[in-house]
């Protein structure tokens, strides 16, 4: 049980002084001076409003920990989960406002995102979560300099093949189906949807078989490949992000976004 380095923290995490916290609860700022360095300890009476105050339960003031089993993390939950985690150890680093406090502030469009030089990077948006461990800052650079990345982001310029990945994408999030397995299409299939003619068709879904998007039998029946279909998505979605009015904030090796 660490009273004092609790206080201390929940009063920082809070942006609040020694004097305005001792306001809240009735106290000098002497006295929560003696509380932080454990010189003495809050009353009894006082331990409600103070936890109150800081926002943590009293179990969290006394530090009491229960043997309960975390909730799974499920695909449906991941990107929740990976924002509440990379919030977490952000706000060790960088005064962040208290993630329940500011629930609205987070839902007008708050961003994380990590970029290591050790272990690859991680970006986290309402709704949306990315992980790269494969990217290393060091080498990083290169990835603007790539042929093929310039020659598959030129490809994705055209419009019949974005509403092709669109058309895709639909089906997919439909049927709650993101497996190969029967869910073929034709040009003729894709035609009656979009609008396209079946011409326009297959020249977008040649190109998206070009990028490894889409695969095909050979007797006229289209595939979407999963496994390359949400760094595609991933791709858009981060544009649609840089669009967006961002700060950075550099600290060590770490790149923060918020």
């Amino acid at each position: 049980m660490d009273i004092a380095n609790t206080i201390a923290r929940c009063r920082k995490a809070k942006n609040l002084t020694q004097d305005a916290l001792g306001a809240l609860v009735g106290v000098s700022n002497q006295a929560v001076s003696k509380w932080e360095n454990g010189s003495t300890a809050p009353d009894i009476a006082l331990v409600p409003v103070l936890a109150d105050v800081l926002g943590i339960s009293l179990e969290e003031f006394f530090g009491v920990q229960r043997n309960s089993q975390p909730a799974p993390v499920t695909a449906d939950n991941f990107p929740e989960e990976a924002f509440r985690r990379l919030y977490q150890s952000f706000s060790e680093l960088w005064q962040l406002p208290s993630l329940e406090e500011e629930e609205d502030f987070f839902k007008r469009g708050l961003r994380l995102a990590c970029v290591s030089n050790k272990n690859g990077c991680v970006t986290q948006a309402d709704g949306f979560g990315y992980i790269d461990t494969s990217f290393k800052t060091p080498d990083g650079g290169a990835c603007f300099e790539n042929d093929y990345a310039a020659r598959a982001a030129a490809k994705l310029l055209q419009k019949n093949a974005r509403r092709v990945l669109k058309f895709e994408y639909d089906f997919m999030t439909a049927r709650n189906d993101y497996t190969v397995g029967d869910t073929g299409h034709t040009a003729a299939e894709i035609s009656g949807v979009t609008g396209l003619s079946e011409d326009e068709v297959l020249d977008a879904l040649d190109t998206l078989v070009a990028l490894k998007i889409n695969s095909t039998d050979g007797g006229g029946t289209y595939y979407i490949e999963f496994g390359h279909f949400p760094d595609i998505f991933a791709l858009f979605h981060s544009a649609i992000l840089a669009a967006g009015p961002h700060t950075w904030h550099r600290i060590r090796d770490t790149m923060v976004l918020g």
